[in-house]
């Protein structure tokens, strides 16, 4: 951790006491205090900074501005006067979660002086767009007036590229370079010091816009960021025209003060091009920033370093009608240094060392380089192997039976699956395609290989028989010749064991409503004809949650589903159990209630019997019956609407056959959603802030509407402003059990509904 100022910097590490002669100066610039961590701080609260910093004089009104790793400390300070900021330990996390370590007892003094006009300009390279606003992002106090220079130049231009971060700030009564005496352009697109753009800023001749500009700071009493309009100086000029692409770079100079002018480099652009890495190679998509269109006809070329004579190289891809181009590996480059889209007069330069922050793992991250595979050796993938598969008729036998494999061998290349290609010879003849082989261990561990015919199309059969096995567990393995890891096995058993004399049959409806009491009837007949009767029979019911939603009702939200229901009830599963006799008739009947239960929500019934044979062989049979509620509540509304006076929500019930169903009736409510947060007490010596968020729904409308088997049926329900409102129906069944449905939306309006911003930069989307 470490306190900056003006660019000066200190370090906290090891609880220094820094003396009062060393205290940071804060210059005349309205610049405050800056902590420095060493990683993004993630949602910085006041409670959390009070017990991290400490201020001796008090500053009123302190508050931290975060970005990313800095967090800035703003307030009314009062110039000339020597504040001691003295830093402990607080609870400060980062983005990954991770806390600040201790940094112990430190203090560090720092003063701002008295606050003198200045101006600035925030960013030394920008990109804007051609039809959109040109603003350069400046910064000033006290100025009224600057002066501003515009220089059209050429984007590949090596000496002025890259360009700093910063401005670039040069000392107009330095003289230029003498003839003989001009910096040397550099062979590669790479590096370019401060010194060095500032050499060739001087060799600028006339500038295309040199002018008096008025700034809007004359009425502001503090530090204020603005935008330069770049759009109005270039427009004017008739040489150009209107909203023209090219590259310029901007001097801004103030009427008083030192004769120092910042610099800065701007692309006006219409273009934006998107990479996407594939294997071994990059596709590139070029689009046009006002209307999206694929551009047809772009050339992309690449400024790169060979890695093994060090010396520039590149390569240039024309994009298709679809705006597309794909380049190669190219692991002989060592790094790239510059990519150049043009299209036209319209040209765009990247800077692939400076990317902006990617987003991955939930948190964004700066950019360390730009398409770091395309320079990359291509490993060899891992999901590309021989495949295969193996099957037996059936998954037991009896011994001495023949056993009949089947399988078939695969290569996966590039997520494709296509046959085995046959190896080359030393002589570059093609070698004859590969055989297959099957191999059978049982448990006395001994192998067996078997006469395996092999098809042209790379499939294996054969056949394994023997007169007394060993009885157990075997295992088929399927090899191709050659190789000595198999590509598939199956597992079989061998045993002596005894058919069954009869069959049982479980019947009853697949489906049923909750409301009524169903059946289940078990059947036993010997495969000689007859009856089973006089046999016990062993019942297990096991109910279990189900999730049903009706068929063919496309943009409805349903109640049976989880996401919209109240399921507080929703049972766990259960397991009950049953013995009887079976009848003389060979049967035995299962009735079950859904009504004796108060949970209205569907499940599922797992039906399994179990009837022992005179030979005390059991045979079981199972089957499965769905208990729905006798009907669906179904809405159908618009989640979303920029302005609204009334919502026109759409009202079904839905049977178990998934008909609708009618005149069933439904109180349809509205309600709207605020949230209100209080600060609750807390114990003082934590000094901790508390809050509690309550959430109310206020009634705004209701009315009870009767279904119809034609179709839906919408209510008009009024509402009353911006904000968020909720939808709610309840119905109830002949047994009085309630089912309710509830959908919130968004309705816009000119009343103000904000959230406040996340510090990450992320949010969670969640689906319907």
């Amino acid at each position: 951790m470490e306190v900056q100022c003006a660019g000066q910097r200190l370090g906290v590490t090891g609880s220094p006491k820094a003396p009062r002669e060393q205290a940071l100066d804060c210059g005349s610039a309205g610049q405050t205090p800056q902590l420095v961590f060493s990683a993004p701080v993630h949602d910085l609260s006041l409670t959390a900074l009070k017990k991290l910093v400490r201020l001796e004089p008090a500053v009123p009104d302190l508050r931290p501005t975060l970005f990313g790793k800095y967090v800035q400390l703003d307030g009314r300070f009062v110039p000339d006067t020597l504040y001691r900021l003295r830093i402990g330990d607080a609870p400060v996390f980062d983005d990954l979660g991770r806390r600040l370590k201790d940094p112990g007892a430190a203090d560090v003094y720092f003063f701002v002086g008295w606050k003198k006009p200045f101006l600035r300009l925030k960013r030394g390279s920008l990109t804007v767009e051609a039809k959109g606003p040109r603003m350069v992002p400046a910064v000033g106090y006290g100025d009224a007036k600057a002066d501003v220079r515009v220089h059209r130049i050429d984007p590949r231009h090596t000496g002025l590229w890259p360009f700093s971060d910063e401005p670039v700030v040069v000392n107009e009564d330095s003289e230029p370079p003498m003839p003989g005496y001009e910096p040397a352009l550099p062979s590669l697109p790479d590096v370019a010091s401060r010194d060095a753009l500032a050499s060739h800023l001087r060799q600028l001749g006339s500038p295309l816009v040199s002018r008096v500009v008025d700034l809007p700071l004359a009425d502001k009493g503090g530090t204020t960021s603005f935008g330069l309009d770049l759009g109005r100086l270039l427009d004017g000029e008739r040489a150009l025209g209107p909203k023209k692409p090219g590259t310029y770079v901007v001097g801004v100079r103030r009427l008083q003060g030192a004769p120092e002018r910042a610099w800065a480099r701007v692309q006006v652009t219409n273009l934006s091009v998107t990479a996407v890495e594939e294997r071994g190679a990059a596709v590139f998509v070029v689009r046009a920033l006002d209307t999206a269109a694929p551009v047809e006809g772009a050339t992309i070329a690449f400024d790169a370093v060979d890695a093994r004579t060090g010396k520039a190289v590149g390569a240039k891809v024309t994009t298709d009608a679809r705006g597309r181009a794909t380049l190669p590996v190219q692991p002989t480059w060592q790094r790239l240094v510059r990519v150049v889209v043009d299209k036209a007069d319209d040209v765009l330069v990247i800077d692939p060392s400076s990317p902006p922050p990617r987003f991955a793992d939930n948190h964004w991250a700066p950019g360390g380089g730009w398409l770091p595979s395309l320079t990359t050796t291509v490993p060899p993938p891992k999901n590309d192997a021989t495949l295969g598969f193996l099957v037996t008729e059936r998954p037991i036998y009896r011994p001495g039976e023949k056993v009949f494999l089947k399988g078939f061998v695969r290569q996966k290349s590039g997520g494709a699956l296509g046959f085995p290609v046959a190896p080359k010879n030393a002589d570059g003849t093609t070698a004859p395609p590969p055989k297959l082989a099957l191999r059978i261990t049982g448990p006395d561990d001994a192998e067996r290989t078997l006469v395996t015919a092999t098809s042209p199309l790379f499939g294996a059969d054969a056949v394994w028989e023997e007169q007394d096995p060993p009885t157990g567990w075997y295992t088929a393995r399927l090899y191709v010749a050659g190789q000595a890891t198999p590509v598939a096995s199956r597992r079989f058993q061998v045993e002596a064991y005894r058919l069954p004399t009869f069959e049982l049959q479980l019947a009853g409806p697949m489906t049923t409503r909750l409301d009524q009491p169903f059946s289940v009837r078990a059947l036993a007949r010997y495969y000689a004809g007859g009856n089973v009767a006089g046999q016990p029979v062993r019942w297990t019911i096991t109910r279990r949650p189900a999730w049903h939603t009706p068929r063919g009702r496309d943009g409805f939200l349903f109640a049976s589903s989880s996401q919209f229901a109240r399921s507080d009830a929703r049972a766990t599963e259960e397991q009950t159990r049953r013995e009887a006799t079976l009848s003389d008739d060979g049967t035995d009947v299962v009735e079950l209630n859904p009504q004796k239960d108060i949970d209205g929500s569907p499940r599922t019934y797992r039906f399994e019997a179990t009837v022992k044979g005179a030979d005390d062989q059991e045979v079981s049979a199972v089957t499965e019956v769905t208990a729905l509620p006798p009907f669906s509540l179904g809405l159908k509304l618009t989640r979303f609407a920029k302005s609204a006076t009334a919502i026109a929500p759409e009202i079904i019930a839905v049977g178990v056959n998934d008909q609708l169903v009618a005149d069933q009736k439904v109180e349809a409510r509205l309600y709207k959603r605020t949230w209100h947060s209080h600060l609750r007490e807390s114990h003082f010596a934590r000094g901790e802030a508390s809050y509690v968020t309550e959430q109310e729904d206020k009634k705004v409308a209701e009315q009870t509407v009767t279904t119809r088997a034609d179709g839906a049926v919408k209510v008009d329900l009024p509402v009353g402003g911006a904000g968020v409102y909720v939808v709610e129906l309840v119905a109830r069944d002949k047994l009085g059990r309630v089912q309710s449905l509830s959908a919130d939306l968004y309705i816009g309006g000119r009343e103000p509904v904000a959230w406040s911003k996340g510090q990450a930069g992320v949010f969670e989307l969640v689906p319907d």
